[in-house]
Parts: C-alpha cells; sequence; structure tokens
C-alpha cells in the first residue's frame, strides 16, 4: 500500500515534496515549509525530482517532459473527475504505459521507480509533433482571421 511506498523511499534517501494544487493549500504548506511555489519553482520540482507521483493532468506531463518515472493516482470522487481523467488515461493508453494509472489502494511495485523513456521516446516524440503542428496551424490562421473548418 502507500504507506510502505513511503519506507522505501526513506530508504532510498528521497525527500517528499508536496506541490499544493489549492490556494489554501499552498498557503498552508508556505507557513510550514516557508518554500515558494510560483511557476518558476514548480516547474523546477519536476525537473528535480527522482520520481512523481501525481493525480493531475499538468504532473502528467511535466512528468513526461523531463523523463521522470511516475505514477497517476485516479481521484476518486465519482463521476466528477471522470471527464478529466479521460484524456489521461488517453495519453496513457498512447504510450502503452496504462500500468502507471492506478487507485490510491493499489500496491506499488518496486518497478514504478523507474521507467525506460527509451520504451516510449519515438510514440511522445510524435505525439509532440502533432500538437506543435495543431498549435502553428491555429496561430497561423488566427492570424489571418480564417475561422477553422
Amino acid at each position: 500500500k502507500f504507506h510502505a511506498t513511503l519506507d522505501r523511499v526513506k530508504d532510498r534517501d528521497m525527500r517528499i515534496v508536496y506541490v499544493p494544487g489549492r490556494f489554501c493549500e499552498y498557503v498552508n504548506e508556505g507557513r510550514k515549509h516557508k518554500l515558494p511555489c510560483g511557476p518558476k519553482e514548480f516547474i523546477e520540482r519536476y525537473n528535480e525530482a527522482d520520481m512523481v507521483v501525481t493525480n493531475t493532468f499538468h504532473g502528467l506531463i511535466f512528468s513526461l517532459i523531463f523523463r521522470k518515472p511516475f505514477l497517476l493516482i485516479h481521484r476518486e470522487n465519482g463521476d466528477y473527475w471522470k471527464k478529466y481523467e479521460e484524456r489521461m488515461a488517453s495519453l496513457l493508453n498512447e504510450l502503452g504505459i496504462s500500468d502507471r494509472y492506478i487507485y490510491s489502494n493499489d500496491d506499488i511495485r518496486r518497478e514504478s521507480f523507474y521507467l525506460d523513456y527509451s520504451i516510449i521516446e519515438s510514440k511522445l516524440n510524435s505525439l509532440i509533433f502533432s500538437s506543435r503542428s495543431y498549435l502553428e496551424n491555429a496561430l497561423a490562421m488566427a492570424s489571418r482571421n480564417e475561422k477553422p473548418s
């Protein structure tokens, strides 16, 4: 369970860094740790991480950008989060790493601390290229005041 993973984190001499999601969490975390977490620090935390455990799309994306091993945890709050989880599940499925999407009561395997990006690199680069092309096309259309067809 999750507490077993915390023991493994301690054995590896890793520290847990919490990235607050809401303003009240940010204020509370700032009082405790005096750590600023603006946009720069937010991104640095992902870049400097040995591993990421997240339940957010941005956490997933920054894990992929910085080539970090990660686990994505389902948000178990009824149907509300389903529409948000679909894009994360779809991305993981396209990359062939759906096993990285877990529930909070799932056992975390030792292998979760590693992710061989050479296996998914070409798929990831293809998705990045498609996204970049879409954005470039949309911006070009907008600059010519065209509407998408």
